[in-house]
């Protein structure tokens, strides 16, 4: 030990070494003094305690000795020596390392407490929506789920780093500049917005995707992507037909890219994981971004993918929370219950309830008893939760919700026979209420939620206990005639259950006409057994794929219409014109040289032009007429 050493140890107070004194001053007695005061933490020892009488460095060294820091070293040889010192001193600082951590501890409660917050703050819509990276790429779920050769194929062609919401391909073009950018705006609450902003290049390859929309000519619209190759409306577009065409591996592709080309143009501080990612469904540039997370998250739950399918809901809700403009919670209690998110879904439904009514809608009113019943009787690998309710009372939700929407029943009869259901026709709640009560808004709800979940209510351990609890609401609602020679009719009411009545009334009163964004989501689902729905307002308007029922306050920078008008009236009628020409060609692409000089003098107005391959006509039928027919050298 060094004769240095051995002085601050008997209490020393030479001044030989006046640095020292001074490094001790700059770090030891200020940070825990201020730290304690705040916490309001009493004497814990005696030597830890300020001294009220401000005594000089100099004693408060003497008085804790084994606090002093060693003073730093500009050579290499004293810096390893201080390291080695402070690594053998660690343990004597343990007792700091407790008080500062139950320090930081209750400087935290302290806040909590003062702060007014809502009780349930630690299940905030924005805390509960927080999206899991790792589960958004579907490709490793299907690895998890089928094993690693599934994937082992195409692992070299997923080699690039998963971004915020999919995982570029090396086979895509390269993405330079395509002309999107996101800017950044404040809320009436304050909150940080995010909005899509269009190049001035992009805005004309905008406004020719406008100009050749209608055509649905997909030979045309990929020669304008060859130019513009991250074009998003272009390619949801080409995606969407190539969906109904039974392309679905081109058609994702083509999603996925759109979302690359999006996820690309992001805020540095747009980010899903700390939910500071909300847009405005108003403003016209974010509402095809919107449609692609709506696209690709179904085409990942058609792959049984239903965790990564969850995830991108969240991060679609999150966008918009207290709008939901796609209705994205028509499904969330669908995917939560595929991936046996029990715990989530039921978070889920009592943070959103008091708000949102969601047992009005009826996929909540049947999905809550269901993930109930489930949570209760299914074994999981996972722990199982302490939150489960009676039998009893998960029975009594399934009947209320029977009882308020009965259609569901013979929707359902449709897909899987159910026990003790004979002559429905004939039943006042199943038969005559759903004819006069379920208006067509309703109807198109019940129509989602059975062809959606019909799966998990056709379950060999589920129905058996659908079955059960329908007899009892028969036995509560329907009439019953007592007969006095009859003894299983004794002792059972003849008046049947209030809720009868007042449900009805319920249900002719609250689902008069949906609102848009339930439009949005039927029309966007495409679903077959799911007949569309058009209001009279909106009959006479043109439905966009891209852009479906738009907001009554929309925030728009292009009018297609309008720019439709105008173009008809300027340059001859070329638009009169472009609507003659393309019906011709459809579905093929144009090859005589006129017609391709007409469509790129339309092109040319947005800066773009196409490229046919000219054909010597001349030259080909020489060629044929000199061509020998294969059975004359037979």
């Amino acid at each position: 030990m060094s004769s240095r050493a051995l002085k601050k140890l008997v209490g020393s107070n030479t001044s030989e070494e006046p640095v020292e004194v001074e490094d001790a001053e700059e770090w030891t007695p200020a940070p825990k003094q201020s730290i304690f005061s705040m916490v309001d933490i009493p004497e814990l020892m005696e030597g830890d305690a300020p001294d009220s009488d401000s005594d000089s460095a100099q004693e408060k060294v003497t008085q804790q000795p084994f606090q002093t820091p060693k003073r730093k070293k500009r050579t290499k040889r004293n810096k390893r020596k201080a390291t080695k010192s402070k690594l053998a001193s660690s343990p004597e600082i343990t007792d700091d390392d407790i008080l500062l951590e139950a320090a930081r501890q209750s400087c935290s409660n302290r806040e909590l407490s003062t702060t007014k917050v809502p009780v349930a703050a630690s299940t905030r819509p924005a805390d509960l929506l927080a999206v899991n990276r790792k589960f958004l790429d579907y490709r490793a779920e299907l690895q998890r789920k089928f094993g690693s050769s599934l994937a082992a194929g195409a692992r070299a062609h997923y080699s690039l780093p998963f971004g915020q919401l999919v995982r570029p391909k090396a086979t895509w073009p390269p993405l330079a500049k395509c002309g999107l950018e996101m800017k950044t705006s404040s809320d009436t609450d304050g909150s940080c917005m995010f909005a899509f902003a269009h190049s001035k290049d992009y805005s004309k390859q905008q406004k020719a995707f406008y100009a050749l929309q209608d055509m649905m000519d997909p030979n045309t619209l990929s020669m304008v992507l060859s130019k513009a190759p991250y074009h998003v409306d272009t390619l949801l577009h080409l995606s969407d037909y190539l969906m109904h065409q039974d392309q679905s591996e081109v058609a994702v592709d083509m999603i996925e890219r759109a979302l690359y080309a999006c996820q690309s143009a992001f805020h540095l501080t747009f980010n899903f994981a700390t939910a500071s990612c909300r847009m405005d469904y108003r403003v016209q540039e974010n509402r095809s971004f919107f449609v692609a997370i709506f696209r690709y998250l179904f085409y990942v739950a058609s792959r049984s993918c239903y965790r990564s399918a969850l995830e991108y809901s969240k991060v679609l809700l999150l966008l918009d929370p207290e709008n939901d403009p796609l209705a994205i919670i028509l499904a969330i209690d669908f995917l939560a219950i595929s991936t046996e998110e029990y715990e989530f879904l039921i978070s889920f439904y009592d943070t959103w309830n008091p708000k949102r009514n969601l047992n009005l809608l009826p996929n909540f009113a049947f999905s809550m008893p269901l993930v109930r019943w489930l949570q209760r009787n299914r074994l999981r690998k996972r722990k199982q939760s302490e939150d489960l309710l009676d039998s009893d009372e998960i029975d009594k939700m399934l009947q209320d919700a029977l009882i308020m929407f009965p259609g569901f029943l013979t929707r359902l009869m449709h897909q899987v026979k159910v026990g003790g259901t004979d002559n429905l026709d004939k039943s006042v709640l199943f038969g005559k209420e759903i004819r006069l009560s379920e208006s067509e808004s309703l109807s198109r709800l019940l129509d989602l939620y059975v062809s959606q979940s019909r799966y998990h209510w056709q379950e060999p351990d589920v129905l058996p206990w659908l079955e059960a609890n329908v007899v009892v609401v028969l036995g509560l609602v329907e009439p019953i005639v007592v007969d006095a020679d009859d003894a299983s009719t004794h002792g059972r009411n003849v008046q049947p259950d209030e809720r009868l009545v007042v449900y009805s009334e319920r249900r002719k009163r609250l689902y008069p006409q949906p609102p848009r964004n339930i439009l949005r989501y039927i029309f966007l689902r495409d679903l077959p057994d799911v007949p569309p729905l058009v209001p009279p307002a909106f009959a006479s308007q043109q439905i966009y794929p891209l852009d479906p029922f738009p907001p009554a306050d929309s925030i728009n920078t292009y009018d297609p219409e309008a720019e439709r008008r105008q173009r008809g009236d300027t340059e001859g009628g070329i638009m009169g014109f472009l609507n003659t020409l393309f019906s011709t060609l459809w579905p093929t692409v144009p090859s005589r040289e006129e017609e391709v000089a007409d469509l790129n003098a339309i092109l040319a107005q947005f800066g773009l032009a196409v490229v046919v391959e000219e054909v010597d006509i001349d030259a080909e039928a020489a060629e044929t007429e000199n061509e020998v027919p294969p059975h004359e050298f037979d």
